[in-house]
């Protein structure tokens, strides 16, 4: 009877180190997917970023007086 208790004593402390060890990954791993989806995001705005700024080269320059918002809803209204 005493084999079998230290033998369920061994696998439990076993089972609660796996256990640890698999907490810990999956603490690393949401880390990781939190951080990687932050870094994801500012990439694609600094995408955008730089993709306005070329598109604001190429486009037609506006008069005196128009404000940006009147020259964004021309623009909206042609597409």
């Amino acid at each position: 009877m005493e084999d079998a208790c230290e033998e369920l004593d061994h696998l439990i402390v076993e089972f609660l180190e796996s256990l640890e060890c698999l907490q810990e990954k999956r603490e690393y791993l949401n880390a990781s997917i939190r951080d990687g989806h932050l870094y994801l995001s500012k990439a694609q705005q600094f995408k955008n970023a730089v993709v306005t700024f070329e598109m604001e080269e190429t486009l037609p320059r506006r008069g005196k007086g128009a404000s940006k918002a009147d020259y964004s809803e021309k623009k909206m209204r042609k597409t």
